[in-house]
């Protein structure tokens, strides 16, 4: 809900479409949305297909994903270590791209490790898409995520040049780059 609320805050009118798919989690983002009515909440996941998905869902729901942890992230974060399965609805943005009427414009991603996926469920949607603002990984902390190198060339494939980082976390002893969200804009003709 942080980033929704700030979205909200950034953008007066303009409507934010967040989408959660755990219930611990929808509460927390509906009490925002009662205070910015421009914040619609889905509690669905996003993927490439439409249905029924397992999905782990840990005690720390931040590291919740719809692939399994790797032992690599319960080593750097061992308060992770704790999870169950459930069941939850998924929907494609292009399956839903009805309700968002002209947009969206911008499209901002976190969904750990599975991020790919969503954009792969999002082809016509991103074509109204002017800017991505996704997590990106770099050490593996998710079976069968995609890494950086493989979302930078599949947004290069589809006309979108890689910015910047916005933000990042590095890992210690020698600060390596663990993950990062990655700022991608379209390429515009040139005339």
């Amino acid at each position: 809900g942080q980033f929704s609320r700030a979205a909200a805050q950034c953008f007066p009118g303009v409507p934010v479409h967040a989408f959660e798919p755990l219930s611990v989690c929808q509460p927390a983002l509906r009490k925002v949305a009662e205070r910015f009515p421009q914040i619609q909440v889905h509690p669905v996941a996003l993927g490439e297909q439409a249905g029924e998905v397992a999905m782990n869902e840990n005690e720390y729901p931040d590291s919740s994903s719809l692939l399994t942890m790797t032992e690599r992230h319960k080593e750097l974060w061992p308060k992770t270590r704790n999870e169950k399965r459930i069941t939850v609805p998924m929907q494609t943005l292009d399956g839903l791209r009805e309700q968002f009427g002209a947009g969206p414009h911008f499209l901002k991603m976190d969904g750990q490790g599975y991020e790919l996926n969503v954009l792969r469920g999002a082809e016509e949607t991103r074509k109204a898409t002017s800017l991505v603002f996704t997590e990106v990984l770099f050490d593996q902390f998710y079976e069968g995520q995609a890494d950086f190198p493989a979302m930078l060339e599949f947004m290069r494939a589809r006309n979108f040049r890689f910015v910047e980082f916005a933000a990042e976390r590095r890992m210690p002893p020698l600060g390596e780059l663990a993950y990062a969200d990655a700022v991608f804009v379209k390429n515009r003709p040139r005339h």
